[in-house]
């Protein structure tokens, strides 16, 4: 039961509030620690040493061994990481994409080859004046391809989201869309990859 706000604070009302504020401070550890435990090693470091201690992202880079461009990511996943809540079911299809956007975002190609389905094939269509859309199969060339086209796009907001009624991620940079990624899901595996990057077929995702 809810209780009155004192009309004044007595020395027991402060021991009170003081016991209250520690009780809080307690929580908020403990769920901050929780979120940080959620986060990959090099998610958490680039997070922590930017966000918190605002360590500049080039000497960050040195820390985890990535490019200055890849630290800026690896923070930016994290804080997605940290707003999106984790999937109920993590074989489910949508917790195969949101461990599919961390991995890639990460770079953490074992996370993302024990993903992909042994017979994996991805499609990127860019349009038709652009050729080399011919299919990529296996898992390594799938996992180069997903790497290439996350540097190649860089830096974007990506979110998942339901395309065609299958798992998938939308790629924005600053406000427009620039990229649809279509995952098919099959007993907790992805089998195939579409990237769609075509700006004609990417303008309703504009409108």
């Amino acid at each position: 039961m809810a209780r009155d706000m004192p009309d004044s604070l007595t020395p027991a009302g402060d021991d009170a509030r003081r016991a209250d504020r520690v009780s809080l401070d307690e929580s908020v550890t403990r769920a901050l620690a929780a979120l940080l435990d959620s986060l990959t090693p090099a998610q958490r470091v680039a997070y922590v040493l930017h966000d918190v201690f605002g360590v500049p992202y080039a000497t960050v880079a040195g820390v985890v061994g990535r490019s200055t461009r890849q630290t800026r990511d690896l923070a930016s996943s994290a804080r997605r990481a940290i707003r999106m809540p984790p999937p109920t079911a993590p074989g489910s299809r949508d917790g195969v994409v949101q461990a599919f956007l961390r991995a890639a975002l990460d770079r953490d190609v074992a996370a993302l080859s024990g993903l992909l389905a042994a017979g994996v094939m991805a499609v990127t269509d860019r349009g038709a004046a652009i050729s080399g859309a011919a299919p990529v199969t296996g898992i390594a060339p799938v996992a180069s391809l997903i790497f290439a086209t996350i540097d190649d796009l860089a830096p974007v907001d990506i979110r998942v989201q339901s395309v065609n009624g299958q798992g998938g991620l939308v790629v924005a940079r600053a406000g427009l869309v620039v990229g649809v990624i279509c995952l098919n899901v099959v007993a907790d595996r992805i089998t195939d990859v579409w990237i769609v990057r075509d700006p004609d077929k990417l303008r309703s995702w504009n409108s």
